[in-house]
């Protein structure tokens, strides 16, 4: 009669063992689940952080590439200045050479 009693707990439980199996499972792949979530998150935010950093990187090569066509402008501008202030320094060193040429002519 005991091993009847046992056999009929047993057979009572071996439902919810299974059940209890499924759910165990169930959980087990609902974590695995969560941690490709979790790790999906942080790949998502380490990849908003990457794209954040390149657009300011992007702004910051767009402001440069501006300021060097501003500065290109300008030297194109003083070149012509610098051509002839050149011309001018020359002129005086050539007004010069003719002076002190003259100078030692006049003194002997």
């Amino acid at each position: 009669m005991r091993a009847e009693s046992v056999q009929k707990i047993v057979n009572e439980l071996l439902p919810v063992e299974e059940l209890f199996k499924k759910e165990s499972a169930s959980l087990k792949q609902l974590d695995g689940d969560r941690r490709k979530r979790d790790k999906l998150k942080e790949d998502i935010a380490r990849l908003d952080s990457d794209i954040r950093n390149l657009s300011d990187k992007l702004e910051r090569i767009s402001k440069l590439s501006d300021e060097n066509k501003e500065l290109e402008e300008l030297k194109k501008q003083l070149i012509p200045a610098m051509e002839k202030q050149k011309a001018l320094e020359d002129e005086i060193q050539n007004l010069l050479s003719l002076l002190t040429l003259s100078f030692i002519l006049v003194l002997n």
